[in-house]
C-alpha cells in the first residue's frame, strides 16, 4: 500500500513538474501571439473579469491602496494563477492516465506517447473555448471577445499544441534522468556490496590461514621439544645398566 502510494506521489510530482515547465513556455507563446497576431489572452480575460465582477468600493480601496499598478499586479497574479493550472492538468494526466488505462500512453520504459500531449492540449482547448470563455464572459470560444472565435480557437489551438508537446517532452527527459540517477546509484549499492563481500571473504580466508599457521606451529614445536628430550636426557634405567 505504501509503495503504492509513493507510485502515485512519484507520478503525479513528475507530471506536475512538467506540466509547470510547459505551461510557463505555453503562457509566454499566448502572450507573444497576444502582441503580434492578437490572440486571445487568458489573463487578460480573467483579470477583466474579476474586476468587473469586485465591487466599487473594494476597487477603489485596491486602487487606492496599490495605485495605478493594481492591474497590472492583477494580471500577474492570475498569469502565475495560469502556469500552477497548467501544472495541475499535468500531474492529474500523469497520475490518472494508468487508472484510467489509456491506449497506448507509455512505452515499456515507462514515457509517455506524443498522442498524450496532442489529447491533453485537445482536452484544454474544448474545456477553456466552452467552459471558461462562457464563464467569464468571453462567450463560446471568444465570441463576445474582440479577438473573435476563429482568431481564438486558432491561438488556443497553438498554445495547447505547443503545451503538449512541452509537457511530454519534459516529463520524458526527467523520467530518463531520473532512470539514470537509479541505474548509478543501483551500480553504486551493488559495487559497495560486491566490496564488502569480497572483505567479509578475505577476512575468512586470513583467519583460518592464521589458525592454521598457529595449528602447525604448535604441532611442530611440540614435535621438537618432545623429539629432542627423549634423545639428549638419558633415563635412570638407562644409566644403571650401563653401570
Amino acid at each position: 500500500m505504501q509503495t503504492m502510494l509513493s507510485s502515485k506521489k512519484s507520478r503525479f510530482k513528475s507530471g506536475f513538474v512538467a506540466g509547470l515547465v510547459a505551461g510557463i513556455l505555453a503562457s509566454a507563446l499566448m502572450l507573444l501571439l497576444n502582441v503580434t497576431l492578437g490572440g486571445v489572452s487568458l489573463p487578460d480575460v480573467l483579470s477583466s473579469a474579476i474586476a468587473l465582477a469586485m465591487p466599487v468600493s473594494l476597487f477603489n480601496s485596491l486602487h487606492q491602496l496599490i495605485g495605478g499598478d493594481a492591474k497590472h499586479y492583477l494580471f500577474l497574479i492570475v498569469l502565475v494563477g495560469q502556469c500552477f493550472v497548467f501544472a495541475l492538468c499535468g500531474g492529474l494526466c500523469n497520475l490518472l492516465l494508468d487508472p484510467l488505462k489509456f491506449a497506448q500512453a507509455r512505452d515499456e520504459q515507462g514515457r509517455l506517447e506524443w498522442s498524450v500531449g496532442f489529447f491533453l492540449a485537445f482536452v484544454l482547448w474544448v474545456l477553456t473555448g466552452c467552459l471558461f470563455l462562457p464563464l467569464v464572459g468571453g462567450g463560446l470560444f471568444g465570441s463576445q471577445l474582440v479577438t473573435g472565435v476563429v482568431n481564438t480557437m486558432l491561438s488556443l489551438a497553438v498554445v495547447g499544441i505547443l503545451f503538449g508537446a512541452a509537457f511530454v517532452y519534459a516529463h520524458n527527459w526527467f523520467l530518463l534522468n531520473q532512470q539514470r540517477r537509479q541505474a548509478t546509484t543501483k551500480a553504486e549499492t551493488a559495487r559497495i556490496d560486491r566490496q564488502k563481500t569480497e572483505q567479509r571473504r578475505s577476512f575468512v580466508r586470513t583467519g583460518f590461514t592464521a589458525l592454521g599457521l598457529g595449528a602447525l606451529g604448535w604441532v611442530a614445536w611440540r614435535f621438537i621439544i618432545g623429539g629432542g628430550s627423549s634423545g639428549s636426557i638419558p633415563s635412570q634405567s638407562s644409566q644403571s645398566t650401563i653401570l
